[in-house]
């Protein structure tokens, strides 16, 4: 459902992707430290769930704070969105060298950033096209099986666990399904955004 929403939807309520987004990942990455060095030196039940009100508080201020500056706040989910993007094409040239890795995933990150910050409206509807429909290809591919764990995949490649010869080439179904869902996702939230600006055209208009 988060995927068709995104990937249909998501520059209509861009904010509230931001918001989430930011929310989420703040909270995953403060909950899971929290919980990894702290929790057991906290003993009494009530201060438990007083310190996950705080984090859950923290997230919430986070994307609170990133959607009202909305134009970093596009560009940092661009961001991410490139990322993505990274894991899908060193997944499907099986780069192996880590610098090309990393050096890729930044690159695409730099990229979408950049592109976020200048044309907004455009990167916005591509990103959440295809984050989107990413989500929701990877969603079937846990009941289908055959998508590779970005992570795992990585190490295997890097340890020569796995070659062209003995990759999962089903991924490349998954991967067409990827671009022809972003196309569709993408046509569909330019229509959208078209229809939308015509209307405020209309009414602007003075009326005769």
């Amino acid at each position: 459902m988060l995927g068709i929403f995104l990937a249909f939807y998501g520059n209509k309520f861009v904010n509230i992707v931001i918001f989430s987004v930011i929310a989420l990942a703040v909270f995953v990455i403060v909950g899971s430290l929290f919980f990894q060095l702290f929790l057991k030196k906290v003993s009494e039940e009530w201060a438990q769930w007083l310190c996950l009100a705080g984090v859950i508080a923290l997230a919430c201020g986070a994307g609170y704070t990133v959607m009202k500056f909305r134009k970093y706040g596009v560009g940092l989910f661009a961001a991410w969105g490139g990322v993505m993007l990274g894991f899908v094409v060193t997944a499907a040239f099986l780069v192996k060298n880590v610098y090309a890795y990393y050096g890729t995933l930044a690159a695409f990150a730099i990229v979408m950033f950049w592109l976020a910050i200048k044309v907004e409206k455009t990167v916005v509807i591509m990103i959440t096209s295809f984050m989107g429909s990413y989500l929701l290809v990877r969603g079937v591919s846990l009941y289908a099986g055959g998508f590779p764990n970005e992570t795992a995949l990585r190490a295997e490649i890097a340890d020569g666990v796995i070659d062209w010869d003995n990759y999962e080439k089903k991924f490349y179904i998954y991967l067409g399904a990827i671009v022809v869902c972003t196309i569709i996702s993408t046509l569909y939230q330019r229509k959208q955004e078209q229809s939308l600006t015509e209307s405020l055209r209309t009414l602007k208009r003075p009326l005769r």
